[in-house]
């Protein structure tokens, strides 16, 4: 099984997705901190106008790329996922949003490469 998490990790996994933003969940992590977060961001009004990135994960990181520089349309359909990070500045985390942007790029090979690379909470 290593060896499949050392192949798997030797090649880059990415994909395009819309950046949603990003959301305080105090100490929540995990699926209760993505849905948090989505709750509070679909509840917004106006909804916020996201921006196209791209998302790319290595054994390096993880890495965002502002596509076209400029904002997107929001697609109420696409898949939303989060990735739970804690706060550089206070004592929480932060979710941050994306939703998957193109089926032709689904976002899954980046978030399983992801769940494997960090370390579970």
């Amino acid at each position: 099984m290593q060896w499949m998490l050392t192949l798997l990790c030797a090649v880059p996994a990415e994909c395009n997705a819309l950046y949603l933003g990003t959301v305080s969940t105090e100490t929540l992590t995990g699926a209760p901190a993505v849905q948090k977060a989505t709750s509070c961001t679909l509840e917004l009004d106006p909804l916020p106008t996201p921006t196209l990135v791209r998302l790319r994960a290595s054994e390096q990181g993880v890495t965002l790329t502002d596509v076209q520089r400029r904002w997107q349309k929001y697609c109420k359909s696409s898949r939303i996922f989060g990735f739970v990070a804690k706060s550089q500045t206070e004592s929480e985390n932060l979710c941050h949003l994306f939703a998957e942007y193109d089926p032709v790029q689904p976002a899954a090979l980046v978030i399983d490469l992801i769940t494997k690379l960090l370390p579970a909470p």
